[in-house]
């Protein structure tokens, strides 16, 4: 049975990141317009050389580097790097903490894209846009000020500071000994996976078939992180085991088998770049995956690792005067 719907997701894999027929919706448009000006960023990044080098750059705080990083995580028909909506925003968020306006409208409009794969927006996402697109409006970006208008129609005064993300559980069990490049490698692979999102639909029948988005996978990436599922000893070997013990009868378990076998195909080829470990208090060292900018705490305490991701966009902002 796995055969055939290997095939199946082969053929399908095509449609990744398609809307259904008929369904080209407002916010299939919007996420367009958004996702343009990114792409206008001038880069000259062809390889894997090239991607070095500006994240080198970006590394020591380029603002125009960061951007460009940023662009290349954020625009699907950018073929370096696969799509990572959170890479790209922490890019963002690393030249926008520097006042920078267009960086700041670039990460009020990331924050719009994680929402838009949601079954339905969420606060978080929500807050976090608009007060970035209030920083690059205040600051003079017009485009920031039309999508505000645009997204935010009710026209609140005032700005709220950012709101981080829900936290992320280490979920480390005595079934998973805490390895941070495992930790990073499986949040990574689910990232990446969850800014594709795809849709698996019969040709026959375009209204037949599932649609995976970000709702799902995080669903499933939370699953892995608090389940000591079938005792496997990593995160990686839990994906496999999940993946043997599944059983497909629907097009939601067909769902599930493609999620999986997505997230393990990311997770072996997205590789993790650590900057130096920084002790930040007895026993606590924080570090960053230099690729995605994204800082990770580990603590050692009574005989136990944890690791956790801090909050993207937390403690990030600007003061606005």
């Amino acid at each position: 049975m796995k055969t055939i719907i290997y095939g199946f997701c082969a053929v399908m894999g095509a449609i990744w990141a398609t809307q259904l027929p008929g369904a080209a919706s407002a916010s299939e448009l919007t996420r367009s317009e958004r996702d343009s000006n990114a792409a206008k960023i001038e880069t000259s990044i062809s390889d894997t050389t090239d991607l070095n080098t500006l994240r080198s750059a970006a590394i020591q705080g380029d603002i125009t580097a960061c951007k460009a990083l940023g662009a290349c995580y954020g625009d699907p028909a950018e073929a370096v790097v696969p799509r990572n909506l959170h890479a790209a925003l922490n890019w963002y968020l690393k030249a926008a903490a520097q006042g920078d306006a267009e960086a700041q409208r670039l990460a009020g409009q990331a924050w719009l894209a994680l929402n838009d794969d949601l079954e339905e927006p969420r606060p978080v996402e929500t807050a976090n846009a608009r007060y970035w697109l209030t920083c690059a409006a205040s600051a003079g970006d017009d485009e920031a000020r039309r999508l505000l208008d645009e997204q935010f129609p009710e026209k609140q005064t005032g700005t709220a500071a950012p709101q981080p993300e829900a936290p992320v559980p280490a979920g480390h069990t005595e079934a998973y000994p805490a390895h941070p490049e495992d930790y990073v490698r499986l949040l990574n692979a689910f990232d990446t996976a969850a800014s594709h999102g795809t849709r698996l639909m019969t040709p026959q029948d375009p209204k037949l078939g599932v649609v995976i988005n970000r709702s799902r996978f995080e669903e499933l990436r939370d699953r892995i992180l608090t389940e000591a599922t079938y005792n496997a000893p990593t995160y990686r070997a839990a994906l496999d085991s999940l993946h043997a013990h599944h059983v497909i009868r629907t097009f939601d378990d067909m769902g599930l088998d493609f999620m999986l076998f997505k997230v393990k195909s990311y997770y072996d080829t997205l590789p993790v770049l650590w900057s130096d470990f920084r002790q930040t208090a007895p026993g606590q060292y924080e570090v960053t995956d230099l690729n995605t900018q994204s800082v990770y705490v580990i603590e050692r305490a009574k005989g136990q690792t944890t690791v956790r991701r801090i909050p993207t966009g937390a403690n990030a902002a600007p003061t606005l005067h």
